[in-house]
């Protein structure tokens, strides 16, 4: 998405989980998740395990939510 220029990124940066993965059981009954991908931005860069960082960077805090605000979708609308 960063790479369209219409486009503005609000928000907190994303998990960097990027890679489809599976599982599978040890011997001990254990799970071991391997990545099976390797998934990079137009420019090369890999941002697994490092996230995206948005255009506008804001995060909601824990008291927004409890008082039913959100300011993060509120700067999304204002720059509609």
């Amino acid at each position: 998405m960063q790479e369209l220029s219409n486009v503005t990124q609000v928000g907190d940066y994303t998990s960097g989980a990027f890679s489809d993965n599976i599982a599978r059981e040890l011997p001990n009954g254990w799970f071991c998740f391997m990545s099976i991908g390797d998934y990079r931005a137009s420019d090369g860069k890999s941002y697994e395990g490092i996230g995206v960082k948005p255009d506008v960077l804001m995060v909601n805090t824990k008291e927004d939510i409890l008082s039913g605000k959100d300011p993060v979708l509120e700067k999304a609308i204002t720059l509609l």
